[in-house]
């Protein structure tokens, strides 16, 4: 099983520097061959419609726009947007903006049309079962903190009871916007590296073993470097870096590809373009 790993594409709808990115990225993706796409976060920069119509459209042009071949998850900025917004110091605008992404890609949650969501805190958290891989949404988007993450008890029972029937066997690949670290880590990466914004992040690391997830892909940091690539506690934690990239930033866009043989067998290779 192969798969390609992005995240933090950070579209914007009048820049069209952005939109140049983005055409990039899509037109390098067709170089490989791979099953499986996945995006943890940040698809918009401002958290608009019109951008995550942008990404879709980029989706259906090149065939990934499909519940067998995607995966999606929100990041902070489709959630609270930014400071131009005023979204983020607004529940119901939040709470707006989390259907708002279900609706623009519920055919990737759902495998079929949607018009709406009926509860924001546990619809955004799926699994798909793939040859010998199981993909969990883990959306830690929050409508109380925007400018933490959060993963609610009520999320974590969704997570336990969409596992009850899967194949031990299969390798489980757990998806969040936010890196899930726990401080209680030896590795002084942790505190070196990476921004802490995932509150309560090592209960929230202790379910994840308790739930036996091998691999978590995540994004945020913004970061495509070996510093973060993380084994902790039998869990690899890996963050990938911006999609699109920034060079001001001296952040170059990149992508990761995972080729999957079984839970004990897995490689990453990294793809800087």
């Amino acid at each position: 099983m192969r798969i390609i790993h992005i995240s933090d594409l950070h579209i914007q709808e009048k820049e069209s520097l952005s939109i140049q990115r983005i055409e990039r990225l899509f037109e390098t993706l067709q170089n490989y061959q791979f099953d499986h796409l996945v995006i943890t976060g940040d698809i918009s920069d401002s958290g608009k419609r019109e951008e995550y119509e942008i990404c879709v459209d980029f989706l259906k042009r090149y065939g990934y726009y499909h519940y067998h071949h995607c995966t999606v998850i929100p990041g902070n900025h489709d959630i609270s947007g930014n400071a131009d917004l005023n979204i983020s110091n607004n529940y119901e605008k939040r709470l707006a903006q989390k259907k708002q992404f279900f609706d623009s890609f519920a055919t990737l949650f759902l495998n079929a049309d949607c018009i709406s969501i009926d509860n924001p805190q546990t619809d955004l958290i799926i699994k798909k079962e793939m040859s010998n891989i199981c993909l969990v949404t883990i959306d830690a988007t929050s409508l109380h903190h925007p400018s933490f993450g959060e993963v609610t008890s009520e999320q974590f029972k969704k997570i336990e009871s969409l596992l009850n029937d899967v194949n031990k066997n299969k390798m489980l690949i757990g998806l969040i916007h936010y890196p899930p670290h726990s401080r209680m880590t030896d590795d002084e990466r942790v505190d070196k590296y990476l921004v802490h914004s995932l509150n309560d992040s090592d209960n929230v690391f202790k379910k994840l073993r308790q739930f036996s997830f091998s691999l978590i892909l995540h994004g945020h940091a913004h970061t495509a470097s070996r510093m973060l690539d993380f084994v902790s506690f039998g869990i690899r934690v890996v963050c990938q870096g911006s999609a699109t990239g920034d060079i001001t930033q001296n952040q170059f866009p990149s992508f990761d590809i995972w080729e999957i043989d079984s839970r004990e067998s897995f490689e990453r290779t990294t793809v800087f373009f």
